[in-house]
């Protein structure tokens, strides 16, 4: 048996919480994309902080706008509290959606601007 799955406890689990997280995310990245890369470097290790598997350059443009069509957020929870939220937005026919993962720091800034948005 792999490690992973050995190490798996049952209340470890994705859930879907579009509704609740959805505004946040959408509004997070509108400022996120706007930054200068060295801000976002500075800010952000890309693999372990936010990530984001992608290149549709269409849809990022409409990410940094807010207008990119979110299909879901899924966020991980380990030993009950958030551990990552993954939020996938609609490719636009290209086949390749666009992913983020929001883990440490950026959760963190994330939950500044759901908190923000109350």
């Amino acid at each position: 048996m792999s490690e992973g799955i050995e190490n798996f406890k049952p209340e470890d689990r994705w859930g879907y919480e579009t509704a609740e997280h959805g505004p946040a995310v959408v509004e997070f990245l509108k400022n996120y994309r706007s930054l200068r890369i060295d801000e976002k470097k500075d800010r952000y290790d890309e693999m372990l902080d936010l990530h984001c598997s992608g290149e549709n350059s269409v849809v990022l443009t409409k990410i940094s706008k807010g207008a990119a069509k979110l299909i879901e957020v899924l966020v991980f929870y380990k030993d009950d509290k958030i551990e990552t939220i993954k939020a996938i937005f609609d490719g636009e026919g290209t086949g390749n959606d666009i992913e983020f993962f929001f883990r440490r720091r950026a959760l963190v800034d994330l939950f500044k601007t759901k908190n923000a948005q109350a």
